[in-house]
């Protein structure tokens, strides 16, 4: 808590009322030593921390309800009514301004901020850990967090007056990413490993965390280095945060101008940033959207991709390897187990430009885990296909027409399995032998896949499920056309609406060979249409409606 004054401005002190209480405090100054009780409002300030009054200690900004003391008090109570209290009972200090705000971020640039320094001599630096000196680029540079004394010399070699630096946690730029490469007894994990090979000269500058391995000829033994005799860096489980690298555009630098600049690095956990829910079909995405500055490239799947194994250890999603518009796009085609993101993981990966216009370098952007299932509202995800009687009339098939150039595939994943086909015959057709759900692919383009690919789930769903359908029969005048306005059709794929002959007794079969033209009603009964909608042009029997003809 901070000292209480008798009267707080309350336009100035005063940015939240947390409540009233009382407090019971003993004072300095005050006869006896005597209890004064009385009433305050716990509040938040806004001013920046100043020296409470009489002591060395800061201020906080905010108090949180425990025990906890204020600081010393070593005067009376001032002039100004202000009561220093000795203790407080009900809350301690939580939060507030560093006693100095920082000079420099992490990877930031040390400037000489004092006269006659000259660049062309290596700074002391105390502790050497704090900050590293590039001597062919004469910059002075922020290692990690802490303080850090730098002793700039003149031409001379002769030492100045030592400079003491606050260098705060944060990164001054967007670090970039890597997972722990290796788990903690060195065994390979899931994470990519990054290839530097593009950077002609790179010099990791190790801190406190991430140590320089004891032997130069055993780089594998540190935290954070080099796969030997490769630019491939890795990272061991156990450390994490930041460590930099410096690159150079030549292999042995030695002036200025070969100095290319700082990147941070953002040592992380093999965790995911995100578990990610999907429907199956859905094409999967980072959970952050990448901002304008940001260029993706081909994400890594390290699971859920086909296997040696398909039956053992079937494929979940699919990755498009067509050169095109979609290549390495990423769909999901399999439930995995509920609640269970270990099946898909994806490392989302960006291209950073080190040197214009080529030399680049590819950083993991996110790591994401996947957990895919069927959609609870199937219709208005999936492609609803209306089924009959699996012992009696099953219904039509569904005609994919060549000159869609949709070039379908049927996925392997089926529920429940092999009740679904695709017969590629002169002219493709799909069909189910009852309820159940399947995958269709499309493959656009020439080659095929090379525009676009296209993810159709279908739901098979019995004509008589009153879940899905209303199934309560609507009058319809006998001679006047039965038609829906929900009913589509393509350039393609004419079909009218579907008469389910075991429903329907009221029409006149030889008008309707195919049962799928105009349909009258000629009689009093019941009718029980299949209506259509059309799905990148394909023409799907998805609506039953049954209709009373009076």
């Amino acid at each position: 808590m901070r000292p209480i004054q008798g009267v707080i401005p309350p336009l100035v002190l005063l940015l939240l009322s947390l409540g009233m209480f009382s407090i019971e405090m003993q004072a300095q100054g005050i006869p006896n030593g005597s209890q004064q009780v009385a009433d305050y409002q716990n509040i938040l300030y806004t001013q920046d921390p100043a020296s409470i009054p009489d002591t060395s200690s800061y201020e906080r900004e905010s108090t949180a309800f425990f025990n906890g003391h204020v600081g010393d008090v070593t005067g009376d109570v001032s002039g100004l009514g202000v009561v220093n209290l000795r203790e407080s009972g009900f809350g301690q200090p939580v939060q507030g301004g560093l006693i100095v705000p920082p000079d420099f971020d992490v990877g930031q640039e040390i400037p000489p901020l004092i006269a006659n320094v000259s660049l062309t001599q290596t700074p002391i630096i105390d502790p050497p850990a704090k900050a590293f000196w590039i001597s062919h680029a004469q910059k002075l540079f922020a290692n990690e967090a802490g303080f850090v004394t730098i002793t700039w010399k003149n031409s001379g070699g002769v030492p100045l007056t030592p400079q003491t630096y606050l260098i705060s946690p944060e990164p001054f730029k967007e670090p970039k990413k890597i997972y722990h490469t290796e788990n903690s007894t060195g065994g390979a994990t899931g994470a990519p490993n990054i290839n530097l090979s593009a950077i002609d000269d790179v010099v990791i500058h190790y801190n406190s965390k991430f140590f320089a391995p004891a032997d130069p000829m055993m780089p594998q033994t540190a935290p954070f280095s080099f796969i030997p005799n490769t630019m491939m860096l890795r990272a061991k489980a156990g450390t994490t945060g930041f460590v930099l690298l410096e690159y150079n555009n030549v292999p042995n630098p030695s002036v200025p101008s070969d100095f290319v600049g700082i990147e941070i690095v953002d040592v992380r956990n093999y965790q995911p940033d995100f578990n990610i829910d999907v429907i199956v079909s859905e094409k999967l995405a980072p959970a952050v959207p990448p901002s304008a500055s940001v260029e993706l490239v081909t994400p890594i799947v390290t699971n859920g991709l086909l296997t040696t194994d398909p039956v053992a250890d079937p494929a979940h999603v699919f990755q498009s390897s067509t050169p095109g518009a979609v290549e390495g796009d990423i769909w999901s085609v399999r439930e995995t187990a509920p609640g269970d993101y270990s099946q898909v993981e994806v490392f989302w990966m960006e291209t950073v430009t080190v040197i214009p216009p080529s030399d680049s370098v590819i950083w993991p952007y996110e790591m994401d885990r996947y957990s895919a299932s069927l959609p609870v509202a199937a219709s208005e995800i999936a492609q609803i296909y209306v089924r009959g009687d699996a012992q009696g009339e099953i219904g039509p098939s569904v005609d994919i027409p060549s000159g869609l150039n949709l070039n379908p595939q049927l996925n392997d994943w089926q529920d429940p399995p092999g009740h679904a086909s695709l017969d590629q015959g002169t002219e493709t057709t799909f069909s189910t032998s009852g309820p159940g759900w399947s995958l269709l692919r499309y493959n656009l383009g020439s080659p095929p896949g090379s525009e676009d690919v296209v993810f159709e789930l279908i739901h098979s769903v019995e004509h008589d499920d009153s879940s899905i359908f209303n199934l309560t029969p609507m009058d319809w005048d006998i001679g006047v056309e039965v038609a829906d306005p929900d009913h589509a059709t393509s350039e393609l794929s004419l079909r009218g609406g579907y008469i389910h002959e075991e429903e329907g007794d009221r029409y006149d079969p030889e008008i309707y060979e195919e049962a799928r033209q105009q349909i009258f009603a000629v009689n009093t009964g019941t009718l029980e249409v299949w209506w259509s909608n059309v799905s990148q042009g394909v023409q799907w029997p998805s609506k039953v409606v049954r209709y009373n003809n009076v």
